[in-house]
């Protein structure tokens, strides 16, 4: 406010006058103009009116606390008494001024010319809270408000958790009881503990240990020489391992005039204990004499019997014979 007044009165001819001996009191005197500001005064002992420019004026304390006194009294800061505004034109406001100042179709130039570190902003704007604002459609930001906007569903029972207009939703997962497990009130139990672990060697893989350690031996097969009876009678070649057997027999059939003989040994395996049987190879030879050429007649045939059999699992060698037939084990191989 202090710049406005003073840019105005620069604005135009301040003429002040001293007290003369007529008892004239002081008086401002205003007229349009830009000319510099004049002060009037008497001179000291005499009744000459003489006229300075300001720059040139000294003047004693007393006068300079009379004029100060009667220019308050007449001119005051505050209203506009006597009109002393009234020839003041907008024109002359805007070049003592600098810059054009806010008015209804201006209010962008007027905010423009204010900067964040402007005293006007600091200690007009600064200051102020939403307290003295009005919110309008966008409301402010309070932590009240940003709790208030987000709710919280559980629709589902699968899938992830999402976010969608402000609305979470976790599903409400369910945990369904199984084998040895018990589900009751959200909490997860073991219902079957300390079960027995047991491993079984196969594949020429041998197991040994107690639980919680158990140690894997791997075989290597062996070759085992063995004899056979071969009567039907039943047999384990190895309780843990897959064993391979080669058995290799002799058939010598003899038939005379008019008849015949045959043989046949078949290796058979079980693995439920004897309930059921696997036919795994056979050998066979038979002979046939229908011309009297000569009184007998002998053949002989031996063959090879290969195969694999399961662990644990129960064999046997049945022959089967007709006429004058003669079974012979030559040799036998198993290896695991």
């Amino acid at each position: 406010m202090k710049k406005i007044l003073l840019a105005i009165i620069a604005l135009f001819t301040v003429n002040i006058y001293s007290q003369n001996s007529s008892g004239i009191l002081p008086y401002l005197n205003v007229s349009t103009g830009l000319s510099p500001i004049n002060l009037v005064y008497v001179q000291a002992g005499t009744n000459i009116w003489q006229k300075t420019d300001v720059s040139n004026l000294i003047l004693p304390i007393s006068q300079i606390n009379n004029l100060q006194t009667n220019l308050d009294a007449k001119y005051p800061l505050i209203g506009n008494p006597s009109n002393f505004l009234t020839s003041i034109t907008s024109g002359q406001v805007i070049t003592a001024l600098g810059f054009t100042p806010y008015n209804s179709t201006n209010p962008a130039g007027y905010i423009a010319s204010f900067t964040e570190t402007d005293p006007l902003f600091d200690t007009k704007f600064a200051t102020k809270t939403t307290t003295n604002l009005t919110e309008g459609s966008n409301l402010y930001f309070t932590d009240a408000r940003a709790r208030a906007a987000i709710s919280l569903t559980t629709t589902g029972q699968t899938g992830l958790s999402t976010y969608t207009s402000g609305v979470i939703n976790i599903p409400n997962y369910t945990v369904t009881a199984g084998t040895g497990i018990g589900v009751s009130s959200n909490v997860i139990t073991n219902t079957l503990p300390d079960q027995t672990v047991v491993l079984t060697g196969a594949n020429n893989f041998g197991v040994s240990g107690t639980y919680p350690s158990f140690t894997l031996t791997q075989y290597i097969p062996a070759d085992n020489i063995v004899t056979r009876t071969i009567n039907s009678s039943t047999y384990t070649i190895s309780a843990t391992k897959i064993a391979t057997v080669k058995y290799n027999i002799k058939i010598t059939c003899t038939a005379s005039i008019g008849s015949n003989s045959s043989g046949k040994v078949l290796f058979q395996y079980s693995t439920n204990g004897g309930s059921t049987w696997v036919d795994a190879g056979e050998v066979e030879n038979s002979n046939t004499v229908s011309l009297a050429i000569v009184l007998n007649s002998t053949t002989t045939q031996s063959g090879f019997i290969v195969w694999n059999v399961p662990a644990n699992a129960l064999c046997r060698l049945v022959p089967t014979t007709t006429g004058t037939t003669t079974i012979t084990w030559i040799r036998g191989q198993e290896t695991y």
